[in-house]
């Protein structure tokens, strides 16, 4: 898979393969939305109940409809390639959306595996730590790429 630049502004994630789409789509999977939201709630401490009622629903719908973005761009792509070699393009005006679809997926795989900042040893890793960690790695980059390229 490559990641790269459009003359447009935005990006082109360049799946080269049915491996490809399948990291792609861990991207859903990793994100959690409702888990993401939940896990802001119980940060909330006094304010919790406030933060239940007038913050969750909002943070909620923003989480769910970026990773819905996100979802529909990878589907009718790879739908559009048979599941073969094909593009996702992130438009100037998506970028916001799989920006934070990144960073849900991020956040999630994160709490889960509790990351630490420093290059892991990949001896002792599970292959599902391993795996998790690539796609950490993944995520990021496309989040650098957005950020220096499109959210600037």
């Amino acid at each position: 898979m490559m990641v790269g630049p459009t003359l447009k502004g935005g990006l082109r994630i360049d799946a080269e393969d049915f491996q490809d789409w399948i990291i792609l789509r861990y991207i859903l999977a990793d994100a959690e939305p409702a888990g993401l939201a939940q896990r802001l709630a119980g940060t909330a401490g006094a304010e919790a109940e406030d933060w239940e009622e007038l913050v969750m629903p909002d943070l909620r719908e923003t989480f769910e409809g970026q990773v819905g973005e996100v979802g529909r761009a990878i589907e009718l792509a790879a739908k559009a390639s048979a599941g073969g070699p094909g593009q996702v393009f992130i438009e100037k005006e998506d970028a916001e959306a799989w920006f934070g679809a990144l960073n849900q997926a991020r956040l999630a795989l994160h709490s889960r595996y509790d990351f630490s900042e420093d290059e892991p040893d990949m001896s002792g890793m599970s292959n599902a730590r391993r795996a998790a960690f690539f796609r950490y790695q993944f995520y990021t980059e496309i989040q650098i790429l957005l950020l220096k390229r499109v959210l600037r």
